[in-house]
């Protein structure tokens, strides 16, 4: 399974090379963020990839990243939806995974500001632990976890760094190089 930076694809693209992920049956987040256009929309440049985002629907935080990946075959245009989601004060964004059967979201962890974006991926082995220790809801099978409902307390604490379930030491940075 090609993981070009699904992850981020969620939001912008980002490539990850792992067939293993932290998935969700819906996304996550409590509350849609709503998407003002000159906020969301434009090119970004990241490490090994550049994006391109349009708002789709404002109301309801969904966002289309574009980027073209290369392949045997030449140069092919990618897209993916993401919902860009809130709950308090931070932000995350999930894409249905294309390639699973029943609907399953990969999500990662936003900060955006004017001209920067910044993503965190959640890390694969605490998640595990977490779930095979019942502190988060789930089950962990041979491609990742799947994570059941989050509670609010759980999303919070995903967001706080100390409990080392995003990888925080590897963020990705999106700079804006075009509205």
């Amino acid at each position: 399974m090609a993981w070009v930076f699904r992850a981020v694809v969620i939001l912008l693209a980002i490539v990850l090379s792992a067939c293993s992920a932290v998935y969700t049956t819906a996304p996550v987040g409590d509350t849609a963020v709503q998407l003002i256009s000159e906020e969301w929309q434009g090119t970004w440049l990241g490490d090994e990839v550049v994006v391109v985002t349009t708002v789709l629907d404002r109301e309801k935080g969904l966002l289309q990243v574009a980027w073209i990946e290369r392949s045997m075959d030449g140069a092919i245009l990618e897209t993916q939806q993401s919902y860009i989601r809130s709950s308090g004060d931070f932000m995350f964004a999930s894409a249905r995974d294309k390639d699973a059967e029943e609907p399953r979201y990969i999500w990662i962890r936003v900060d955006r500001s004017q001209s920067k974006l910044i993503t965190w991926a959640p890390n694969l082995k605490t998640f595990q632990t977490m779930v095979r220790e019942g502190r988060f809801p789930g089950t962990v099978n041979d491609d990742g976890v799947m994570l059941g409902e989050l509670t609010p307390q759980q999303l919070e604490m995903i967001n706080t760094p100390s409990s080392d379930l995003l990888d925080w030491e590897e963020p990705r940075v999106f700079i804006r190089i075009a509205d």
